[in-house]
């Protein structure tokens, strides 16, 4: 949702519509929880070593991220065409 907002807030005229609003907030989740798995990874929070439980949560976080950018760009599409 933050994504759609920034992308609004700095695009200002360029007209958008839900489809491209709803793919902006999945990629930047995606974008957003890879960089955290990232994280993990350099903090020494998981191991690659762990090997199956280390792809089943890494796996598990990004499929929460993609359902909740997809939830939060419905919300921000109602939120906007409320705005208007």
């Amino acid at each position: 949702m933050a994504a759609i907002l920034f992308w609004r807030y700095y695009y200002k005229n360029s007209p958008i519509s839900k489809s491209e609003m709803v793919r902006i907030g999945i990629y930047g989740a995606l974008v957003i929880g890879l960089l955290w798995e990232f994280y993990e990874l350099y903090l020494g929070m998981v191991f690659l070593s762990d090997g199956l439980a280390y792809v089943i949560d890494t796996t598990k976080d990004i499929i929460v991220d993609t359902s909740g950018a997809f939830l939060g760009s419905l919300y921000a599409i109602k939120l906007i065409k409320n705005n208007e």
